[in-house]
């Protein structure tokens, strides 16, 4: 689902994701999955600021 999700929306991250989380089975896996296909494929910068603001560690991991 989280790959269908990637390639069903390549330039939208926010609605990949968030049409990974929105169905009925292991939705919080299937949005990480979905969410590191987009981050790896489109870069940081294509995850909305929002969701980037509220990572914990969000600093630490941008510098890695």
């Amino acid at each position: 689902i989280a790959l269908y999700c990637a390639l069903s929306s390549p330039e939208d991250c926010r609605q990949a994701v968030l049409r990974a989380v929105n169905h009925s089975g292991d939705s919080d896996s299937t949005g990480s999955i979905c969410g590191a296909i987009m981050g790896a494929s489109l870069g940081a910068e294509a995850i909305p600021p929002e969701w980037r603001q509220t990572v914990e560690s969000g600093e630490e991991i941008r510098d890695l």
